[in-house]
């Protein structure tokens, strides 16, 4: 049995965000990516960093329902 990838935590802000990684190669697949086609409209919260995640990260939100 293949064990899962470590959750880790990032925080920016009152942001907290969980996280995994798997595998190797770039860090450029993001949830934005898996919901593309799905309808769910994301929000643009602009580039941040994040404590305990190095880079810069394009930010999203999901905005509450109308």
């Amino acid at each position: 049995m293949a064990s899962l990838p470590k959750i880790q935590y990032a925080k920016s802000g009152d942001l907290h965000i969980a996280y995994q990684v798997a595998g190797q190669g770039p860090l450029d697949l993001t949830v934005k990516d898996l919901v593309a086609g799905s309808g769910l409209q994301l929000e643009d919260q602009g580039v941040q960093r994040l404590k305990g995640v190095p880079g810069e990260w394009g930010l999203f939100a999901v905005p509450p329902s109308t």
